[in-house]
């Protein structure tokens, strides 16, 4: 046992340590162990029972023959047989007897192309990571460091790809595994997968940085850094390959499919549809799975980084404590599903969110609560390299002092602040004379249970309200439903305003937490930032009682499931992703307290223009103005590149959907999609990736802590409000679809398949991709910042520095160059009789024309007019016209709507 008790962080952070790992290591083996043993049983359930029913069908005609039904087994044989395995007794309406016609089980033997295909996208993914991350971890090696250190940043970086790369591998596994699950298993195996997956990809996520602490102690949070910069790079870029297979399946189905020829998005015989489900299924899978790796890393490395100069030892085993609480609470949602009572099963869902969160964050605030002491002055400093004090501003010379010294002279100091404040200025020394004076009268145990639990709050109350914004029977959706009977720019207009309310309301939480907790920290921005690290933690464990909503509606949402847990289940992936933007955003913003301390303790510089861009970070410094320009500029930039692609891959989509129509093809094969994809995602990924260089060398290290916070809280409102815009638009086509509003087919039917389309490309481009691409930015920023520094101060010419900034730019010109330069679909009007069929509806063979059907146009005189009637006859004429004229209205609008009906084309398919 000495690896416990030798181990110089203290045995309790050797135990947690351990812990850690035994619970990644075990949520990774049940994660490759048990769904395909689900899927297993839940093959053998359908076949028995499918083997049932035949056998009762050819008894019934053996019967009405008149004749022995000879080799057949008899249902008494087959309902033993059944018995004896655990299999219950089959029955006509069960959902399991669905046949591979009528079923989309997703099961490889039902669709052994599916993995084909998922595989290559995941592998177009690993391409564009690949020719992103490896440039940019050889770039690590200008970071200044020794031999071993600039190696091990490099190798922890790849280490970071490579997680990526097992997370998305595990979790499409994972995946098509579980569509092999027997439909009736499907409710009660919502939770159990969701918490082996979610557990699986913490597992990945966590098992390196427990090694990397019990081997490194302290020294391992820059290598932590890298290691969640390399995850980051590879989410980042299976999120752009998820977002462009989205939208082209996204356009083939609604607007060729089902708005254009009036087929369900479901139906079979919808040729989109199969392409967009292989898009919800990369998205909600392998592209989730990858970001929960990049998030655990981030949220580990924010935690170490920041919190051990102030919590010292104690920071250390609060974050090591947060992930093992996270990956344990995941597992018990795995092994105690929760399904509730017939009729709640949508609240049951969720209850079974709140519950192991509640359960999972208070026995953590309470472990804090107790572990940690009361008392500053009581934490373990010595145990990493604080036992001395080393600042000027403290010691009043080069020689350290030890903390024992000076630690009751401060504790005196303490009880007249007000005295030290006058006495003191705003440089840097002082700040840091009153920073510790504040630390020292502080309470760490309070001050750690208050950042977690407030972290937790946020995410499960951010996740709460955008499962009441999503819900088809709540006010949001009816109402944009109604709004798209008007036509579909209403109906947008009605979703993204009611999307951008619930992204206040939830950015307004957000900026209430930080005031609380800079209100807590005592104005000492260390410690708020230490606090807000620790509130990313306590969502990471929201984020993971939330387990069953990450695949539900992946796993859930489809054919053969029980229609109340389809519905409780299809936004489930949408709320979890308001949680991990959310959390993403509180495990970038820690890393400000990196940079910007790294940026205030560098040395003066030779000019006054330099130094002036290296230290002056003020609102009235032109760095500082540039750095928040040029943050906003990166999101515009990542967007317009994701939206041309988009645009592209959609109206390939389209065309080829139209074409595979008329020619009367069942199916069709974007067999390009995958590199069309690659050029598309390549050049989004490189400006995430590259503009962190561009603000730091171009503008100079002053403006980067303004470029990374804009970036964050930029990104941070438009995923969030892209997301349940997104959300909210599918949730409209789902009520007119269930009958209301004119059902299916309706003018309201057309204008919410355009909204769901329009909101889901505006997802695709600023959705959980910025986020992504906003974490990415910050890791990426921390890790230059010093060279970024060494290059004003150490003498390197400006023009130089530049150089480094106009390379970075000319190779996002040549990833914007690759992409704008791929072939495109040619929509001119220049192609004679092949371009009709493509692109305009068919002439109607009736004889009304549009004429004789528009109400502007028909003539609304009384035909019947009597000029001999008196007065009451014309009172009662005049209520007889009105009566008459509000019946001709109505049925023109029904003629209209006939009218639109008819013109959808006479080779169109109908639903069937």
């Amino acid at each position: 046992m000495e690896f416990i008790t030798d181990f110089a962080l203290g045995e309790d952070n050797a135990v947690l340590l351990l812990v850690l790992g035994v619970l990644a290591v075990a949520a990774i083996v049940l994660g490759a162990i048990i769904p395909p043993r689900l899927a297993h049983h839940g093959a053998a359930v359908a076949r028995r029972r499918a083997e049932s029913r035949a056998s009762r069908k050819g008894a019934a005609r053996a019967s009405a023959a008149g004749s022995d039904a000879g080799d057949t087994e008899s249902a008494e044989d087959l309902e033993a047989r059944e018995a004896e395995e655990g299999i219950a007794p089959a029955d006509e309406d069960d959902p399991d007897l669905l046949t591979e016609e009528d079923s989309d089980t997703g099961d490889p033997a039902v669709d052994r192309d599916l993995g084909r295909r998922l595989g290559s996208l995941v592998t177009t993914a690993t391409v564009v990571a690949g020719w992103v991350g490896v440039p940019a971890g050889l770039l690590l090696l200008l970071v200044p460091g020794s031999t071993d250190v600039r190696i091990l940043r490099i190798g922890f970086f790849l280490i970071g790809l490579m997680a990526g790369a097992l997370a998305a591998w595990r979790g499409s596994g994972m995946m098509m595994s579980a569509f092999g699950i027997a439909p009736s298993d499907r409710p009660r195996a919502i939770s159990r997968f969701g918490g082996l997956f979610v557990a699986t990809a913490l597992g990945i996520g966590a098992l390196p940085v427990a090694l990397s602490v019990y081997f490194m102690r302290e020294d391992a949070a820059s290598p932590i850094i890298a290691y969640a910069a390399g995850a980051a790079v590879y989410a980042l870029a299976l999120h752009a390959i998820a977002s462009l297979a989205h939208g082209t399946g996204h356009a083939a189905t609604m607007l060729v499919g089902s708005d254009e020829n009036e087929i369900h998005a479901e139906d079979e015989t919808n040729p989109g549809g199969p392409h967009l489900r292989l898009a919800q299924l990369l998205r909600r899978g392998p592209a989730r799975a990858a970001t929960l790796v990049a998030l655990t890393a981030a949220l580990a490395a924010a935690g170490i980084r920041v919190s051990v100069p102030v919590f010292a030892t104690h920071g250390l085993g609060i974050t090591i404590l947060a992930l093992t609480v996270a990956v344990a609470v995941a597992l018990v949602v795995a092994l105690f599903p929760h399904t509730g009572r017939e009729g709640r099963e949508r609240t049951a869902l969720r209850a079974g969110q709140l519950v192991p969160a509640l359960l999972g964050v208070g026995g953590m605030i309470a472990g804090v609560a107790l572990w940690l002491p009361s008392s500053y002055q009581n934490l373990r400093f010595t145990a990493v390299g604080m036992g001395s004090f080393t600042d000027k501003a403290l010691t009043g010379s080069d020689s350290p002092v030890p903390r024992s010294d000076l630690q009751s002279q401060i504790t005196s100091a303490i009880s007249d602040m007000s005295q030290w404040i006058t006495a003191t200025d705003e440089s840097h020394y002082a700040n840091t004379f009153l920073d510790t004076l504040t630390l020292y009268g502080t309470h760490p145990n309070a001050l750690a249970a208050l950042g977690l639990a407030l972290g937790a709050v946020i995410t499960l109350l951010a996740q709460l309200l955008a499962a009441r914004v999503l819900d088809p029977h709540q006010a949001a959706s009816l109402r944009a439903a109604r709004s798209s009977r008007t036509g579909g720019a209403l109906g947008a207009m009605t979703v993204l305003g009611t999307a951008a309310l619930a992204a206040a309301g939830v950015l307004a939480l957000g900026a209430l937490v930080l005031a609380v907790l800079v209100v807590l920290a005592e104005g000492v921005p260390a410690l708020a930032l230490s606090l807000v690290a620790f509130a990313g933690l306590g969502g990471l464990v929201v984020i993971a009682a939330s387990a069953a909503l990450h695949t539900s509606g992946a796993f859930a949402d489809r054919p053969g499931t029980a229609e109340p847990w389809r519905d409780a289940s299809r936004t489930g992936g949408a709320e979890t992703a308001v949680g991990v933007q959310l959390v993403a955003a509180l495990a970038a913003l820690p890393f400000l307290a990196t940079i910007v301390t790294a940026v205030a303790g560098a040395s003066r510089a030779k000019s006054v223009w330099e130094d002036r861009a290296l230290h002056a970070m003020t609102p009235d410094s032109v760095a500082v103005l540039g750095g928040i320009a040029l943050g906003v500029v990166t999101i515009a930039l990542i967007a317009s590149a994701l939206l041309h692609g988009l645009r592209r891959l959609g109206v390939a989509a389209v065309v080829e959907t139209r074409a595979a129509i008329l020619d009367g093809r069942d199916t069709m094969d974007f067999d390009d999609l995958p590199l069309t994809s690659r050029r598309a995602a390549l050049a989004p990924v490189a400006i995430a990736a590259l503009m962190p260089v561009v603000a730091g060398f171009g503008l100079g290290p002053s403006a980067l802590p303004a470029f990374v916070g804009t970036l964050v809280l930029v990104a941070l409102a438009t995923a969030v409000a892209s997301t349940l815009a997104a959300g909210l638009g599918t949730s409209s086509v789902r009520v007119i679809e269930s009958g209301r509003y004119g059902g299916p087919g309706s003018w309201g039917h057309s204008g919410a398949l355009g909204t769901t389309v329009l909101m889901g490309g505006l997802r695709n481009a600023l959705g959980t991709f910025i986020s992504m691409g906003a974490l990415v930015g910050s890791l990426i920023g921390v890790l230059s910042v010093a060279s970024m520094i060494n290059a004003m101060i150490d003498g390197t010419n400006e023009f130089l520095r530049w150089g480094v900034a106009l390379v970075a730019l000319l190779a996002l010109g040549a990833c914007w160059l690759y992409e704008i330069t791929a072939p495109q679909t040619d929509l001119e009007d220049d192609f004679g009789e092949s371009s009709k069929p493509l692109f305009a509806r068919a002439e109607d063979d009736g004889e009304d024309t549009a004429d004789s059907t528009n109400p502007l146009l028909m003539d609304w005189a009384d035909d019947d007019e009597d000029d001999g009637t008196d007065a009451s006859d014309g009172v009662g004429a005049s209520t007889g016209s009105g009566a008459s004229t509000g019946s001709a209205r109505a049925g023109a609008a029904a003629a209209s709507g006939s009218s639109r009906r008819k013109k959808k084309g006479r080779g169109a398919k109908k639903k069937r």
